[in-house]
């Protein structure tokens, strides 16, 4: 099997093996197992555990980018926009949990991996591209853009982070869904209110 072939299969055992055991029910031997390869193939391809997942996370990195962008191809305002990718993270974390813990890990993976300061980064210019339509609408001003990306974040984290750790309340008529798209319509309307009511 080609090498990238052979990384591709690893990668995708990482998925299945998290998916079905958690972080707990994983390591080198167990994935070369689930993939078919050599149980020397993972230290080959990846140096070791940390640096598996930490090109798993990558992957994972790049699937949380494409969802935001999957939601936010739905918007037509700033606020829209900024609801919409708000969405997009938290659907991730419900589809993906054991992913999306890992991907936030610095004690399991390799934090200054340049490929994955890469993905990082692309997935959250999601973000800010949708508050850029806000700061076009005039609805955000330009300087005052890190501090509600870093906003919105930490709101959208937040929300997933109860979520999975099942501290999250009970919500009255609705579910997952509705509760989402509550809580992220109500946060880019409130943050962007004032500019809206200037209009």
């Amino acid at each position: 099997m080609p090498e990238r072939d052979t990384r591709e299969a690893l990668l995708d055992a990482v998925g299945e093996l998290l998916n079905r055991d958690g972080l707990s029910g994983l390591s080198l031997r167990k994935a070369a197992a689930a993939a078919g390869v050599s149980h020397g193939a993972p230290g080959a391809l990846f140096g070791d555990f940390a640096g598996m997942l930490t090109a798993y996370a990558c992957r994972a990195f790049h699937r949380l980018g494409a969802r935001m962008t999957d939601e936010l191809a739905t918007a037509t305002t700033g606020p829209e926009a900024l609801a919409a990718t708000g969405r997009g993270y938290l659907a991730f974390a419900r589809e993906e949990p054991e992913a999306f813990l890992l991907m936030f890990r610095r004690d399991l993976l390799r934090p200054h991996d340049p490929e994955l300061i890469a993905a990082r980064a692309r997935s959250f210019s999601v973000l800010t591209a949708a508050l850029q339509r806000a700061v076009d609408e005039e609805r955000l001003p330009r300087e005052r853009l890190p501090l509600v990306r870093i906003a919105s974040w930490a709101l959208v984290h937040g929300v997933a982070g109860l979520r999975l750790a099942d501290a999250f309340p009970s919500h009255a008529g609705g579910g997952e869904a509705e509760l989402a798209r509550a809580v992220t319509d109500l946060f880019a309307h409130s943050v962007l209110a004032a500019a809206e009511a200037s209009e």
